[in-house]
């Protein structure tokens, strides 16, 4: 079965909660599963995720915030912190909805990857999605 994680990053903006429940809407109804990242990419560095369903994000959109947190993780400028988080993440893609895009750490753990082997991760495979 094919795998999704989804975390959020940076501060909390408007959107974050509509942006995870369409990306879990859609990912579910195509037969993926989706797994949230606890408190953005510290849950991912942990290995910290709870899965995500339809009913999970049912009810959110108006809720402040985002359903899963966020934080800043410092530790995942280490690059071997970003390669043992992106192993145990076992090749799921992972969607990061951010306040901020250019400052996104998903663009730090694709670059990591792209300068360690071009080949490693598909362009495709880290995806951030800007909600202000």
């Amino acid at each position: 079965m094919k795998r999704l994680g989804i975390l959020t990053s940076g501060g909390d903006a408007p959107g974050m909660n509509a942006a995870i429940r369409a990306v879990v809407r859609t990912a579910v109804g195509r037969g993926i599963s989706v797994a949230g990242y606890v408190d953005g990419f510290s849950g991912y560095v942990a290995g910290q995720f709870s899965e995500l369903d339809d009913r999970a994000v049912g009810n959110i959109i108006q809720r402040g915030g985002t359903i899963i947190g966020t934080s800043r993780c410092p530790e995942f400028l280490d690059p071997l912190v970003r390669t043992a988080a992106a192993m145990a993440a076992s090749g799921a893609t992972i969607v990061d909805v951010t306040a901020f895009a250019l400052l996104s750490l998903a663009g730090v753990l694709y670059m990591h990857w792209l300068v360690r082997d071009p080949r490693s991760v598909p362009q495709e495979s880290i995806h951030s999605i800007e909600t202000a």
